[in-house]
């Protein structure tokens, strides 16, 4: 939260710059949108995120990948504001428009995105959309995004107490290849080892 909060007032600055056209523009605008959406700074987001609609609005701008950004901050913007049907709505198009145009973590993301929104209380659908999210980033290998899909899944398994299934998942993920930082990765990893100790009441493991 504070790296976010610290990084506004220089995004800010460089929105003043004239010189800022372009792609180097629309970034810098859906980077200052997701900054305002972790700071609950929802209308600033919103004035971005429709800063970055109307610029593709015009026919003559191709909808590159930074398009395909858009959509699912948009599509999470809403999400958080309580727009259920209107973040769905967004996060298929990220998916339908990264699966088009080839770009992969914009389809995977939508379908983390979806996963969340529609399936929270439906595990297997939810894991069905986590699986194939973590398919297409094993493809590219984006190993932050890998790890982060093995402990969502691994989440998963843990709500309906499939402890075996749930410790492959884990056994997968400390396999990886060590091209990641794995600081805050592995914390996160040794909490789900330990929930699953606890739930087998092996107190000693879970410490």
């Amino acid at each position: 939260m504070e790296d976010y909060l610290n990084a506004l007032p220089f995004a800010n600055d460089l929105i003043k710059n004239s010189k800022l056209q372009g792609e180097a523009l629309i970034k810098t605008r859906i980077e200052k949108a997701l900054f305002y959406e972790v700071s609950s700074k929802m209308k600033e987001s919103k004035k971005d995120l429709d800063f970055v609609a109307n610029y593709y609005k015009d026919p003559n701008i191709k909808k590159d990948e930074l398009y395909g950004e858009y959509l699912y901050r948009i599509s999470s913007w809403f999400r958080q504001n309580g727009h259920i049907n209107k973040s769905i709505v967004y996060s298929e198009k990220a998916i339908h428009f990264g699966n088009q145009n080839n770009y992969g973590n914009l389809e995977a993301t939508g379908l983390l995105l979806l996963s969340d929104t529609i399936y929270n209380e439906q595990i297997n659908k939810k894991k069905t959309l986590l699986n194939k999210a973590l398919s297409i980033w094993k493809k590219s290998n984006n190993y932050i995004h890998i790890n982060f899909m093995y402990s969502s899944i691994a989440s998963c398994n843990i709500a309906r107490k499939k402890i075996t299934q749930h410790k492959n998942t884990l056994i997968q993920q400390f396999l990886l290849p060590k091209k990641i930082d794995y600081y805050n990765s592995l914390e996160r990893s040794y909490k789900d080892k330990s929930n699953i100790y606890e739930q087998q009441k092996n107190y000693k493991k879970a410490l």
